[in-house]
């Protein structure tokens, strides 16, 4: 095996295709970047309220209507993944870690009979008080309280269903 090595350039650099986007820097686009996910914060707190009453809304439809409850609860389940997408982004990984918990759970169960609904409910619930209090950041103890229950559903789901508990 020879010691020799022999290193060549890359003939395509992606400096030479870039072209500036009107005229911008990096660091102004970057600027223009985080001004708009200023904007887009404030509204996120509106569209939390508002798909949180959604996913409420579901779960109540999922308690009533029997013949219908796992199409609410997938329902549910896009919402809470748009949150669960949406919320660290915006300041509130508590919301996501929730959402995140909800999401997990129902992969874990596919079907949710009458004794799995309190489940959902609890992750529900979790989230209208996140919600309601306004909850940004982690929640400090609070928050870890919380995720820590709802990671011990997931746990014990796992355990009864042998699934992953992710």
């Amino acid at each position: 095996m020879s010691d020799d090595v022999e290193f060549i350039g890359n003939p395509n650099p992606i400096a030479r295709k870039a072209r500036p986007i009107g005229g911008k820097s990096a660091e102004d686009m970057l600027k223009e970047a985080d001004q708009r996910v200023g904007v887009l914060k404030q509204e996120f707190s509106d569209i939390l309220r508002r798909d949180t009453q959604i996913i409420v809304d579901l779960l109540r439809q999922a308690e009533t209507d029997l013949a219908g409850r796992n199409s609410y609860l997938l329902d549910l389940r896009r919402v809470a993944h748009e949150l669960r997408g949406q919320g660290g982004t915006f300041g509130y990984p508590l919301v996501t870690a929730v959402c995140d918990s909800y999401c997990k759970l129902l992969d874990m169960i596919h079907e949710v009979d009458e004794s799995r609904l309190p489940l959902v409910r609890t992750h529900v619930d979790a989230l209208r008080a996140v919600v309601g209090a306004d909850i940004k950041g982690d929640g400090g103890a609070v928050g870890r309280e919380l995720t820590e229950s709802l990671r011990v559903i997931r746990h014990k789901i796992a355990e009864e269903t042998g699934a992953d508990p992710l």
